[in-house]
């Protein structure tokens, strides 16, 4: 069987391949989408840990409660006068903000609660946080329960901008906050409920959580929006878009400017880590500040390098609040936190692509895919075709990477990777099909065309041994008329009978020279055409195809071009060969 070179798919062919793989990726992450989430969020975490750290804001402090601190002071938890203690220390250096990540959620000795509420209340921009329990925004309606006494007094502060109709915001189901005397003497709470994913890696954050119908912020939030000095009234969140902060004050910025900051529907940020825990933020150890403290000198410098900065204090220590995340396995809370102020300081945003945009990019990438796929089937080396769908999939993995570290933009990678290669195949295996169809079509018509040549040879020499003939007998009675001195009518009738029969004869075989002709031409534009073998010839192969070619032998069966290679070397011998 001889397989002919097939035109290349037609557009509309290309076009619905492309779209039905598409649908059937999109199919295939709804039907497993907790595997395929899992996979796409350790693809973002590839491209953090290949990043590498970025600058954080410089304003940023971290003071650490680090092993050194807990060898000076001893096992945690600490008398609460420590940590008061360091809250008026960083009062009074005119930090900005501090956002103390201890949970002060029992009441333990009278004095020392007592130092701690008095300080706190003194105390401006200073944030506790509140572990919350969360779960997902019921489409029922609220059922209203007495709520507990800490809850009520969480409520005071909400954020007074009411519950967005739109979106679907986590909601609260029990909390864990700072004893009620320290509650009623706090400026500022913050949630640090960070609502891991599934493998309980810590990549987002709700920015904003529904207590009992108001919006409770993020301890990075709250912390974020005193440093830049935004009123509690002029934060809008809008669920799917962003959260705006407007007329924020940026130290050393000539005039307030809005800011804002992208969630996804249930009030999620994308934490863009600066890197690893040691090697972000400014760090402070615990004990060294109290120490320094004490000497008016040294105090007098601390004041000079923390005014004006966010203060993060949070437990440090070796087997304390760790938690996994995209850049390392063991991350300190007090980071999480710091990371998500700095995230909002530097608007060096993530932003994840719209279902839209995965959709659109994923059909694009899968038609694209389809058309790379003609060249295995239209004549082009299949190698390089297979070749160039992984430099496709090589390229959109590289311009993910490009998009997320120059524009901070998350696009999916298994899902198009997963389009494409399901795309390409299957316009392969669609136009191989199409060419063994066409190849058997081919063969048939060369088989009908071989058989009609044959028939019509036949018929030619058939003609031509009657024409002989007559001719023979044409000229026999030409003779004998000449000769015979009386002309018969009877032999001018067998005479004008045979110039008939004879001119009869050659309209025929006219006519069957022309139709073999024909049928010759159609048969030599068919071989004409370039051929399609499943592997390709190189080397001295093509030349011996060529070769092949020059005596109209056209083949590229390896089986063919052997035969002919040994017929040409037997040529060059008298001996008797056999094929």
């Amino acid at each position: 069987m001889i397989n002919i070179k097939s035109k290349n798919p037609h557009p509309l062919v290309t076009l619905s391949i492309g779209l039905g793989c598409s649908l059937f990726a999109i199919i295939i992450s709804f039907l497993f989408s907790g595997l395929i989430t899992a996979w796409e969020n350790k693809t973002l975490d590839y491209r953090f840990k290949l990043r590498g750290s970025i600058p954080s804001h410089p304003d940023i402090v971290l003071i650490d409660i680090d092993d050194v601190s807990m060898r000076a002071i001893g096992r945690w938890p600490w008398g609460r006068s420590y940590h008061a203690r360091m809250i008026d220390i960083l009062t009074k250096s005119g930090v900005s903000a501090i956002g103390y990540d201890v949970l002060f959620d029992q009441p333990a000795d009278v004095e020392g609660d007592t130092i701690l509420k008095n300080i706190t209340a003194g105390a401006k921009n200073l944030y506790y946080p509140v572990g919350f329990a969360l779960q997902a925004a019921s489409i029922e309606p609220e059922k209203h329960t007495k709520s507990v006494p800490s809850m009520e007094m969480l409520k005071e502060f909400n954020l007074p901008q009411p519950m967005p109709v739109n979106g679907h915001i986590l909601k609260v189901e029990r909390s864990v906050a700072p004893f009620i005397e320290l509650l009623r003497v706090s400026e500022g709470m913050g949630h640090i409920s960070s609502n891991r994913d599934t493998d309980g890696t810590v990549r987002r954050v709700p920015l904003a959580v529904n207590l009992e119908g108001g919006i409770f912020p993020a301890f990075g939030l709250s912390v974020a929006r005193a440093y830049l000095q935004v009123p509690e009234a002029d934060i809008l969140i809008q669920p799917g878009s962003g959260i705006i902060l407007k007329n924020a004050e940026r130290p050393g910025e000539t005039g307030p400017k809005d800011i804002k900051i992208p969630i996804d529907d249930h009030g999620m940020m994308v934490i863009n880590y600066a890197g690893r825990w040691e090697e972000t933020f400014v760090h402070y150890s615990f004990i060294d500040i109290l120490k320094t403290a004490e000497n008016e000198k040294e105090r007098n410098d601390l004041r000079e390098g923390l005014k004006g900065k966010i203060c993060i204090v949070s437990n440090t220590a070796t087997g304390y609040d760790l938690k996994p995340t995209s850049v390392e396995e063991n991350y300190p809370g007090g980071g999480i936190h710091a990371s998500i102020i700095n995230t909002i300081l530097t608007e060096d945003f993530l932003r994840e692509t719209s279902p839209t945009g995965r959709i659109l990019m994923l059909i694009i990438l899968a038609i694209g895919a389809a058309w790379l796929s003609a060249g295995s089937v239209v004549g082009r080396d299949w190698k390089m075709s297979l070749f160039s769908l992984f430099v496709l999939i090589a390229a959109y993995w590289g311009l993910s990477y490009a998009a997320f570290l120059k524009l901070g933009l998350i696009t999916e990678v298994f899902s198009p990777s997963l389009g494409m290669i399901v795309s390409y195949l299957t316009a392969t295996l669609y136009g191989k099909s199409v060419e063994q169809k066409h190849s058997v079509r081919i063969s048939g018509e060369m088989e009908h065309l071989g058989k009609s040549l044959k028939s019509m040879s036949q018929e030619l020499s058939e003609k031509e041994g009657e024409l002989f003939n007559l001719r023979e007998e044409l000229s026999e009675r030409m003779s004998t008329f000449n000769t015979v001195m009386v002309r018969d009518e009877e032999s001018i009738q067998r005479i004008a009978l045979l110039e008939a029969r004879v001119e009869s004869v050659l309209k025929e075989k006219d006519i069957l020279l022309e139709s073999k002709q024909q049928l010759e031409m159609k048969l030599a534009h068919i071989l004409s055409e370039p051929v399609h073998s499943e592997y390709p010839l190189e080397g001295e192969w093509e030349d011996i195809q060529k070769e092949c070619a020059v005596y109209g032998i056209i083949t590229r069966s390896m089986k063919v071009l052997k035969i002919f290679e040994q017929v040409k070397k037997a040529a060059q011998t008298r001996s008797s060969i056999l094929i």
